[in-house]
């Protein structure tokens, strides 16, 4: 008997936390993973449990660019979830989609010496945004340059504090 494996969809999931979880972990922050029924799917928060992020995370296997910018449909329920009001929750939150080469054998590769993800991810904050009318999907743009990495992170959290400092000034 061999042992089952993942449908492709789960696979893709998988394969994206595990891309947000390096960035995270090699930014130095602690991760975690809600319930998914609120439409987030990884908490991101400094070691003082104070500065934190809330992301959903999307795979796709095609990006489309047009011009400067990935169009990526979303469900349009996913959608309205990031789409809250600046200020109406007390955690930021951002859409991080990871694009993956279209044959999942190419997804990863690793020796002794190095262990190599491949494709990339972007990020896009959709807080303050009009929430969608329509029942399906919601097409959004995400900036070229809004790679998901380290650096970008970081940018993110050093946000989050200095507007928390603001606010308790």
């Amino acid at each position: 008997m061999l042992a089952e494996t993942l449908p492709l969809n789960q696979q893709k999931e998988e394969f994206s936390f595990a891309y947000v979880h390096s960035v995270v972990s090699k930014a130095g922050y602690c991760i975690n993973y809600p319930r998914k029924d609120r439409g987030i799917d990884i908490n991101v928060y400094d070691s003082n449990e104070i500065v934190k992020l809330d992301i959903q995370v999307k795979c796709r296997e095609n990006e489309i660019l047009h011009g400067n910018n990935y169009h990526v449909s979303l469900k349009a329920p996913h959608y309205n979830k990031l789409c809250v009001p600046q200020g109406s929750t007390s955690t930021d939150r951002i859409l991080v989609v990871v694009f993956v080469p279209n044959n999942c054998d190419d997804w990863c590769y690793h020796t002794e010496e190095e262990l190599i993800l491949r494709r990339c991810g972007y990020w896009l904050s959709l807080q303050g945004k009009p929430k969608t009318s329509n029942t399906s999907t919601k097409t959004i743009c995400i900036p070229k340059q809004n790679v998901f990495n380290v650096e970008a992170l970081k940018n993110m959290m050093d946000n989050i504090a200095k507007s928390l400092h603001h606010e308790n000034n």
